[in-house]
């Protein structure tokens, strides 16, 4: 029995000193590859499209607040499609005027009708081009007939007061216009010329305004407050360059275009005053009073500019 004990344990010996050999003789060159599992990383989701890739959404820890999200996802219909039918819209209207007024002698008719059929036909094709199936995204008409309360109460609490503050400016028009009203012709004729020149300065502003929208939208959707500063400051600083240059061209060329319009001495005298403040003041004003409120407006600051406004 005792022989038996001396022999496993010298059986035992010579196989924990043969494990230690070939573990030393199987680890000699082998570096050690082992390391901590860092902290889980949060996924992105984003959708391909011919291939390009847009709408990349990041994954967040608590729940999404919809209103700061709303600009994440962008449109993925044809961005050609708006410009076409405007340009289609704009057309109808033009070939109507001729036609209403020179041709069936229809007076101010003749001018309100055709912009109500364009704009009219622009909504329609508008709204069939959106709810055709084959678009990636596209509108259910029993959708629309459906009623969801949260989603409808978060448009509302954005909608309602841009809404409110684009009423006043509007209100603030109405009563230029009236105030004018009670002016001579000469008057009336260069406001409704400058009215028309000097709008031309805006519309870069107005586009780079349109974008704006969406990159801080975006940006303040993926809690990047300081790309939504920074893009702020590029796109206001590329208004004031685009439209400064623009408003400068329309003074430089106030003779040519005022010589397109059959007016009277006065009315052009006046219509080139008027023109030059608004375009004077438009460089200065124009891109932190119309363009800047659009980044506020996209990160949900839309109370801030109604009481501005």
């Amino acid at each position: 029995m005792r022989k038996k004990a001396i022999h496993a344990g010298i059986l035992a010996c010579v196989f924990v000193v043969a494990i230690i050999i070939f573990s030393y003789a199987v680890n000699r060159n082998h570096v050690d590859m082992t390391a901590d599992i860092g902290n889980a990383s949060l996924p992105q989701v984003s959708f391909t499209h011919d291939s390009y890739t847009f709408n990349t959404l990041a994954g967040y820890t608590n729940e999404m607040e919809m209103a700061t999200m709303r600009d994440q996802i962008t449109p993925v219909m044809d961005g050609k499609i708006s410009m076409q039918v405007s340009i289609l819209m704009n057309a109808v209207n033009v070939a109507g005027n001729a036609i209403c007024v020179f041709g069936l002698g229809m007076g101010v008719a003749g001018v309100a009708l055709p912009s109500l059929v364009g704009r009219a036909m622009a909504a329609g094709l508008i709204l069939w081009r959106a709810s055709n199936p084959a678009n990636l995204v596209h509108v259910k008409a029993a959708q629309c007939l459906r009623l969801h309360r949260g989603m409808a109460l978060r448009i509302l609490n954005i909608g309602i007061p841009s809404a409110f503050e684009n009423s006043l400016f509007q209100l603030g028009r109405v009563l230029v216009v009236s105030i004018i009203a009670v002016f001579g012709t000469a008057q009336i004729s260069a406001n409704a010329v400058a009215n028309n020149l000097d709008s031309i300065g805006c519309i870069p502003g107005q586009a780079i305004g349109l974008g704006l929208i969406t990159v801080a939208g975006q940006c303040i959707g993926a809690q990047d407050q300081k790309a939504a500063i920074s893009y702020t400051k590029k796109l206001v600083g590329l208004t004031y360059l685009v439209d400064g240059a623009l408003n400068l061209a329309v003074i430089l060329g106030m003779p040519l275009l005022l010589g397109l319009y059959n007016i009277s001495a006065e009315t052009h005298q006046l219509a080139w005053l008027l023109v030059l403040i608004h375009c004077a003041c438009g460089i200065v004003l124009w891109p932190v009073s119309f363009v800047l409120p659009n980044a506020l407006r996209a990160a949900n600051d839309v109370r801030f500019t109604m009481m501005v406004s």
